[in-house]
């Protein structure tokens, strides 16, 4: 209000500024989740608030306005940098204590006996993606917001290696024989990817809606065998309604 009463001149100049940055701004934090994760883009729109803040102060003859956006803005600025490079301001999922049942992660990580502990974590747009070692060194868990879980195996090519997964109630749709093609809906960390190959499909169609979920798995190619590169497997990123 004070910047269209300062400046009412230019109402209608500022009301596009402020469309556009509105519209950039949606677009840039898109980009910032993926690469900085949720807690640094929040303090990031702080240090952008900040900036815009001490650049009006300059317009008035107010010097404690404009010393005390300027004390905001560096105290901002030095909190990101701090963040980016020790992340004392960030979500540890080993403090909740009464989390939803749904989220099943918290209750491994909670759980003595497993020795779970997270491995690897990764922000989008479209959520966050944790992966998760146990006791259990043949497997990791790989949870979307906490919940969710992909069983991620440990593969090296030999399908006799896993091939107790036939014995699982998600093979249940292959027992009627070799299927040959198979489309799978939310790929998750591979698993799906291996029971279409223990029952010898030869064009495998992955479709995944989660880009964190893909860079995860790949992530740890090694040890799942680099099952998203198969020759077998063409990947596709995206919702399995528009893909369909």
């Amino acid at each position: 209000a004070r910047t269209f009463a300062r400046f009412c001149t230019y109402s209608s100049l500022l009301y596009g500024a402020d469309l556009l940055g509105a519209a950039v701004g949606v677009v840039a934090a898109l980009g910032l989740l993926t690469l900085w994760g949720a807690f640094n883009v929040v303090i990031f729109l702080g240090l952008v608030t900040g900036l815009a803040a001490f650049l009006f102060s300059l317009s008035f003859a107010d010097r404690g306005y404009l010393l005390g956006t300027l004390l905001c803005l560096v105290l901002s600025g030095g909190l990101l940098v701090l963040n980016l490079f020790s992340a004392p301001i960030d979500f540890s999922p080993t403090r909740l204590t009464d989390a939803p049942r749904d989220k099943t992660m918290i209750n491994i990580l909670h759980d003595p006996d497993q020795k779970a502990h997270i491995v690897y974590t990764a922000w989008d747009p479209f959520a966050r993606v944790d992966v998760v070692e146990t006791d259990d060194s043949a497997v990791k868990l790989v949870f979307t917001d906490g919940g969710a879980g992909s069983f991620m195996y440990r593969f090296d090519g030999d399908l006799s290696a896993v091939s107790h997964l036939r014995q699982t109630l998600e093979y249940l749709p292959f027992h009627g024989g070799t299927v040959n093609r198979v489309l799978i809906l939310g790929a998750g960390a591979g698993k799906d990817i291996l029971l279409a190959l223990l029952a010898g499909s030869e064009a495998i169609t992955a479709v995944e809606v989660n880009p964190a979920m893909v860079d995860a798995t790949r992530r740890f190619a090694d040890y799942n065998g680099h099952i998203l590169e198969r020759p077998e497997v063409q990947l596709v990123v995206g919702d399995a309604r528009t893909f369909l």
